[in-house]
């Protein structure tokens, strides 16, 4: 009985080991793939922002000048 328990506690520690390492590669494609996602959005918004249109308040301030003008 006693032979039985050592063999069982020394498996249970090698499972742990394993559990153990297998958290680690877990843990570490998780933050892979995060990057990934996170890269995958990033670049979406720099196009979208390249795209945005931009206002140029000049212009825009001259034409609401010119409609409020008495004239």
């Amino acid at each position: 009985m006693y032979r039985t328990s050592l063999a069982l506690r020394g498996k249970c520690d090698e499972y742990s080991r394993v559990v153990q390492c297998m958290s680690y590669v877990c843990m570490y494609v998780c933050s892979e793939t995060l990057l990934f996602l996170h890269q995958i959005f990033l670049k979406g918004l720099m196009v979208r922002m390249e795209n945005w249109p931009t206002i140029v308040l000049g212009e825009r301030l001259r034409i609401v000048v010119a409609l409020l003008s008495p004239n």
